[in-house]
């Protein structure tokens, strides 16, 4: 047939909505609260997580011939599975107030990521960056009433994305990125969400994320329509 003859038109909105599951860094190391360091063995580490968001084709959306393949990347995300906070000391008031239980993680981010396809094989490579919300909550344990130590970052992670399109309105993706925590902070809360103590500073690392992600186009652009 002729090339001419296999053409045929394909509604698109340039925007995927996506899962991913996969594993992120985030690690408590010390904190600092008047003139006392609370030094850390287990921070955290390693959470298995999930993540929801939206990708959009800001070339397409704008119809700007310089963001050709430049895609904005929107999520938030649900962990757990981290080891439980032990400091070298006790955290609060309470001499056996040393340690949590296992922490619930939650990420959120926001990012741009230029996409390269390999020819016409579908295959296509990113690479880009997020600026990050990584957060981290848990009980403190054997005391009574109950307490929270929480600890946040904003951080910014940086990395690439390796993928193959099934079809223009599904792909899938493997990412790999490392996260640099540029501001942390740290509070202890009561049961009912009052804060007791903020901590002057919190010392943190980020780490590797490493996620599989499952795209799918979605038929309306919705309240990415101003753009």
């Amino acid at each position: 047939a002729e090339l001419k003859d296999q053409l045929r038109e394909h509604p698109w909105t340039g925007l995927f909505g996506y899962v991913g599951v996969g594993m992120e860094s985030f690690t408590l190391n010390s904190l600092e609260y008047s003139g006392t360091t609370y030094e850390f063995t287990q921070g955290g580490g390693s959470f298995v997580a999930l993540k929801f968001g939206s990708f959009l084709d800001l070339g397409y959306a704008i119809n700007r011939k310089i963001l050709s393949e430049v895609w904005l990347d929107t999520y938030f995300g649900l962990g757990a599975g981290g080891d439980e906070m032990k400091s070298k000391t006790n955290i609060y008031y309470y001499s056996s107030a040393n340690s949590t239980e296992s922490p619930w993680y939650i990420t959120a981010g926001m990012g741009l990521f230029k996409r390269l396809y390999i020819r016409s094989s579908g295959i296509y490579g990113m690479i880009g960056g997020y600026f990050n919300l990584q957060y981290m909550s848990a009980k403190l344990k054997d005391i009574s009433p109950d307490y929270y130590l929480n600890v946040g970052a904003l951080s910014l992670l940086l990395g690439g994305k390796l993928g193959y399109n099934f079809s223009p309105n599904l792909e899938i993706t493997g990412s790999v990125g490392y996260a640099i925590p540029l501001i942390s902070w740290a509070s202890l809360s009561d049961s009912e969400g009052n804060s007791v103590r903020d901590y002057d500073s919190a010392d943190v690392s980020g780490g590797l994320s490493v996620f599989i992600t499952l795209r799918w186009h979605l038929p309306t652009v919705g309240p990415f329509v101003k753009f």
